[in-house]
C-alpha cells in the first residue's frame, strides 16, 4: 500500500508530461504534405522539454535524479511518437531523436540548477522559436551565411530537425512564417549536435566521478587526524 502511494505523484507526473506533449499536436494545424511525420516528431521533442522542465521533481536535485527524470521523459516521448501512427513511420530516426531529446534535456536541466525553472523556460521558448522572431534581423543584414547559419543553430527545432534528417525550414508552414527558408543556410551535423550538447552532462558527471574519487581520501586524512 505505502509503495502504491508513493508511486501515485511520480504517476500523476508522467500522465501530465504525455497531454502536455499531445496538446500541441492536436492544436497544431499542419497540412498533408511529406514531412508532417517529421513535423510532428519535432513537435513532441519541442513538448517533452517544456514537459520535463515544468514538471522536475523539485525534490530530488541529485545529478542521479535529473538524468533520471530525463531519461523518463524521453522514453515516455518515444513510446508516444511509436503510439501515433502518423510518426510509426519514423522509427528507424527513433535513436537519433532520442538520443538528442535526451542530451539536451539533460543540458537544460543540469543548467536549471544556476538558473531558476521560469527564466529556464522562457529561455527556451525564445530559442525555440528563433526561426521565427530572428529571420527579420536576418534579412536585415543582408542575409550573412555565419549568422544564418547561427540563428538555424542555435534553435531546439533545429537539433532534433537533422536527427530527422528534416529541412523543416523548407516545409510549407514555416516557409510562409519565416524567411530563413528562402535564404542561404547550412544545417549543423547531427553528431555535431550531438557533442555540443555532450559537453555540460559530461562535465556535471566528470566532476561528480572524481568528487567521489577524493572523498574517501578526504574522509581518511580526517580520521588520521588526531
Amino acid at each position: 500500500m505505502a509503495t502504491a502511494v508513493s508511486m501515485t505523484p511520480t504517476i500523476l507526473r508522467l500522465g501530465i508530461a504525455g497531454v502536455t506533449m499531445l496538446i500541441p499536436r492536436l492544436l497544431l494545424p499542419l497540412p498533408d504534405e511529406p514531412a508532417k511525420p517529421a513535423l510532428i516528431a519535432v513537435i513532441y521533442a519541442c513538448a517533452a522539454v517544456f514537459a520535463l522542465l515544468i514538471l522536475r521533481p523539485r525534490s530530488d536535485t541529485s545529478t542521479i535524479g535529473m538524468f533520471r527524470w530525463c531519461l523518463t521523459v524521453t522514453i515516455l516521448f518515444t513510446v508516444i511518437l511509436t503510439a501515433d501512427p502518423v510518426t510509426r513511420s519514423l522509427l528507424i530516426f527513433l535513436p537519433r531523436i532520442a538520443i538528442t531529446l535526451l542530451l539536451l534535456a539533460a543540458t537544460i536541466v543540469l543548467a536549471t540548477r544556476r538558473i531558476p525553472v521560469p527564466i529556464a523556460a522562457t529561455l527556451v521558448a525564445l530559442f525555440t522559436l528563433l526561426p521565427l522572431w530572428a529571420a527579420p534581423a536576418v534579412e536585415l543584414a543582408g542575409n550573412p551565411v555565419g549568422f544564418t547559419n547561427v540563428v538555424v543553430a542555435s534553435s531546439p527545432l533545429t537539433a532534433f530537425a537533422v536527427a530527422l534528417d528534416l529541412d523543416y525550414l523548407r516545409s510549407s508552414w514555416f516557409y510562409a512564417n519565416s524567411a530563413l527558408g528562402s535564404m542561404r543556410y547550412d544545417y549543423p551535423v547531427w553528431l555535431t549536435v550531438c557533442l555540443l550538447l555532450s559537453l555540460l552532462p559530461l562535465a556535471v558527471l566528470l566532476k561528480e566521478f572524481t568528487r567521489s574519487l577524493a572523498n574517501p581520501f578526504i574522509r581518511l586524512e580526517k580520521e588520521a587526524q588526531p
